[in-house]
């Protein structure tokens, strides 16, 4: 997908290497298919699909494939996806937070934006997926993180 960015009149290419309900090791056997050009950003966002033992695997996994594909120099940044009700992926996001710290790559706090509310919950359209004010809020956060102040 093709956006215009900036006002320069730029535009950003995004591909989006997901599929619905799979988790942290679904793009590494996919790269080619998935990413068909070397990117200058990965952002790795997963969190919802995955335990605790699945997401430092399939991420670690992911990025390896990465590497292998596209060299060790490609921009990576993971998302700490927006708590689920009562923070039932609180130990996936802590996993991701030391796995990225482990392998010297920024994060994405999506969870504190949310978190900031008072009310998280209040930001899903069910258990695990944010509303159109929490979509808001979650691109608003990724953009504000990318983009700088």
């Amino acid at each position: 997908m093709e956006l215009g960015s900036g006002q320069d009149g730029g535009t950003v290419t995004l591909y989006a290497g997901h599929q619905s309900g799979a988790g942290a090791a679904y793009p590494a056997g996919r790269l080619e298919a998935l990413v068909p050009e070397e990117p200058d950003l990965v952002i790795l966002n997963y969190g919802h699909n995955d335990t605790v033992d699945s997401v430092r695997s399939g991420t670690a996994d992911t990025l390896e494939a990465l590497r292998q594909r596209f060299g060790g120099g490609l921009p990576v940044v993971v998302t700490l996806q927006q708590p689920q009700a009562d923070d039932a992926n609180a130990e996936v996001r802590a996993a991701l937070a030391d796995l990225a710290a482990a392998e010297g790559l920024p994060t994405i706090d999506v969870a504190a934006a949310f978190e900031a509310t008072g009310d998280p919950a209040a930001l899903l359209v069910d258990t695990v997926h944010p509303d159109e004010d929490g979509a808001a809020l979650w691109a608003r956060t990724v953009d504000g993180t990318l983009t700088g102040p």
